[in-house]
């Protein structure tokens, strides 16, 4: 018993020292004068991600909100709706105990610290024997410093790219995984695992899928029906409290965009099984080959592989990007590298364990070798950039609100001098105004027309979405969808936008700021709201999104001729190509005043379509009761029936049905501890 103790006493202590050299081998590289200075992180998307956590921290929570309108990107879009709170209120909250540019510093690199710790102890509760967890958790470090892509998730370029929710979630759905494995063996964990699950949904759909699919596992069994009715307990008590946040989102995909990108690999090998992976991978072979048949544990962390694989063949589907699911395959596929350890005698695994640490870290400083300038260029932040007093000028002379008229710029290369190529998208945060371009391409209906916008202001667009063809460089054409968007001034970069757009009479050159030149959309009305010169015409079609891009859009001289999707006793038309002007006498005075989530205006002509410059949801609703239409090219009008009108983002009935079933699922699980604790006391 003594000798099981000291040797018990030995694992443990050998686990801690490893465990720190984990740490102390990541603050290395995530060196704690960058992480804890107090700069505005840059670099991918992440620099453009600032925007939505000063957002959740200075607005929604505040207003005691997960979710709501934002006006500061795509004319307007449900901040939070199509995408993931959790990482940024956990960020929100730690900003009121340190300052807030820290705390999403923080925010972004806690996946990438929790992966190590998470998988030891999803080892550790799977109950695997010394060494096994702290070789699993320093094979994590493998997985974390693989330099193949940027893009996929889960390794440390993809969060240095902007991926940093998808790791946190990814994080907990490995010790999920481990929890839900001895709960249902166990038969307990219910409501652990229930909140484990959705706070992973909540914090990133990807795993949250592969998670739920891997748990079909349990279902390979004798036990099927036991099994079976804990999955459905957990995942429907899941289900109810994620019901607010998941109702709404799945009930409005129709006003998203989905995005779908294909992945073309220029070698396979190399980025699907790069070099830091291949002595692991040999490894992880072995212990396949041998553990597969023996241990059910073994069998359990491979499964995961096969529903990773299926739902990367299934995105295209489901709207997901493809490349998403491989590092879940990468990620189970080295961690079986960890069984090797149940080769090594019991009197060597401690001494193995302290190898095979030194032998991970030499690889990974041997294979390593932009990682260290990506920390360095991401946290010393913007204001360390040799652009930065042109980029906050810039800022400062644009300032304004969200009631001001928006801002667009020159997509190009040169930008990354300024932190990220996406710097721009900060100008809601850093001058009040708002842009057009943002992350969260799948948020509003308004995004294809943005990027067709882009494409007319420069040379070298994104255009993102292969299914919504761009146009090209045209700032003459420009100018009518630039007023159509209320946009006032254009920020210009390359020195082909700026000859053009000089000898241009529709822009005035209005400011320099080092090699930035900022022109005045001529002649904008500089309003939100406005009465249309020809009568808006009901057009119904299958597939009206794409009608109205392709043909009422594409065609400037159709943009005096809104359409919109509705019914009653208003004029129609049955095709893009037959439309006439029924002339509108618009001579009307609007005062407007723009808020994030109301829209309040007067005007003298009650009765004459209306037509409001901000994205179309139908959380949108008149206090007066007037019908919100669908206008082209994704706007919202209405028909006054008086002089004053007020527009409020509120609950539809779908809002509030979720928020009645995450109600009842928080009482649901009081009520179940409740009872628990009463039949112990009893």
């Amino acid at each position: 018993m003594v000798k099981v103790r000291i040797k018990r006493k030995s694992n443990l202590i050998v686990n801690v020292i490893l465990l720190i050299s984990i740490y102390v081998f990541l603050f290395n590289y995530f060196k704690p004068s960058l992480i804890f200075s107090n700069t505005l992180t840059n670099g991918g998307d992440t620099g453009s991600h600032l925007y939505p956590f000063f957002y959740m921290r200075d607005y929604l929570v505040p207003h005691l909100k997960l979710v709501d309108w934002s006006q500061g990107w795509y004319a307007g879009l449900p901040m939070f709706q199509f995408y993931f709170p959790f990482v940024y209120l956990l960020a929100s909250i730690i900003s009121y105990i340190i300052p807030a540019t820290i705390s999403f510093k923080i925010a972004t690199i806690l996946g990438t610290f929790l992966l190590p710790i998470t998988t030891y102890f999803a080892m550790r509760i799977l109950r695997f024997e010394f060494p096994i967890p702290v070789v699993s958790a320093l094979l994590t470090l493998v997985m974390l410093f693989n330099e193949g892509n940027s893009m996929w998730g889960i390794n440390i370029p993809s969060t240095l790219a902007g991926e940093f929710c998808e790791s946190f979630s990814f994080s907990l759905m490995v010790l999920f995984l481990a929890l839900l494995y001895k709960g249902i063996k166990e038969k307990k964990y219910l409501i652990l695992n229930s909140v484990l699950f959705s706070i992973i949904t909540i914090s990133h759909i990807i795993p949250s899928l592969v998670a739920a699919t891997s748990s079909l596992f349990f279902l390979i069994s004798k036990k099927i029906k036991e099994n079976f009715k804990y999955l459905f307990k957990m995942y429907f008590l899941s289900f109810l409290l994620l019901s607010f946040w998941i109702l709404p989102l799945i009930f409005n995909l129709s006003y998203t965009t989905p995005f779908f990108v294909k992945w073309y690999f220029s070698d396979v090998r190399k980025e699907i099984f790069p070099n830091i992976f291949i002595p692991f991978l040999v490894l992880s072979t072995i212990a396949i080959i041998y553990y597969l048949r023996r241990d059910e544990r073994v069998r359990y962390l491979l499964f995961p592989i096969i529903p990773s694989i299926i739902l990367f063949y299934l995105s295209p589907y489901l709207g997901i990007v493809e490349i998403r699911f491989l590092p879940f395959v990468q990620f189970f596929l080295i961690i079986q590298a960890s069984f090797i350890s149940l080769f090594i005698p019991k009197k060597f695994k401690t001494i193995f364990a302290i190898l095979f640490a030194v032998l991970v870290f030499f690889w990974i400083v041997k294979n390593v070798t932009y990682i260290h300038y990506w920390i360095e260029w991401n946290y010393s932040g913007y204001e360390a950039k040799q652009t930065w007093s042109t980029f906050k000028s810039i800022n400062e002379f644009l300032k304004g609100d969200v009631g001001s008229p928006r801002v667009v710029y020159e997509h190009t290369l040169e930008n990354e001098k300024l932190g990220t190529i996406r710097a721009f998208e900060l100008l809601p945060l850093l001058s009040g105004r708002s842009t057009l371009e943002g992350l969260y391409f799948q948020s509003s209906i308004s995004v294809p027309f943005v990027f067709y916008i882009q494409s007319l202001i420069t040379p070298t667009p994104s255009c993102p979405f292969p299914e919504w063809r761009c146009t090209h460089f045209n700032l003459t054409k420009a100018n009518k969808y630039l007023k159509l968007f209320n946009v006032e001034y254009i920020i210009v970069r390359s020195e082909k936008v700026k000859d053009e757009i000089s000898k241009n009479n529709l822009y005035r050159k209005v400011a320099v700021f080092g090699d930035y030149e900022i022109y005045r959309v001529f002649e904008n009305e500089n309003k939100y709201v406005y009465v249309p010169s020809c009568y808006p015409l009901i057009y119904e079609s299958n597939n009206w999104r794409k009608d109205i891009y392709y043909q009422w859009f594409d065609d400037e001289k159709n943009l005096d001729i809104p359409l919109f999707s509705g019914y009653g006793n208003f004029p129609k038309v049955e095709s893009i190509k037959d439309l006439k002007c029924i002339r509108v006498d618009n001579n009307c005075t609007i005062d407007e005043k723009i808020e994030n989530e109301r829209i309040i205006f007067n005007t003298t002509c009650p009765g004459k379509p209306h037509i409001i410059r901000i994205t179309y949801y139908p959380s949108w609703v008149s206090k007066n009761g007037e019908k919100i239409y669908l206008v082209s090219p994704s706007f919202m009008l209405i028909f006054p029936k008086y002089s004053q009108v007020e527009i409020y983002y509120g609950k539809t009935i779908v809002d509030k049905i979720g928020m009645l079933l995450s109600f009842v699922g928080i009482v649901l699980i009081f009520s179940i501890l409740i009872l628990r604790n009463l039949k112990t006391v009893l």
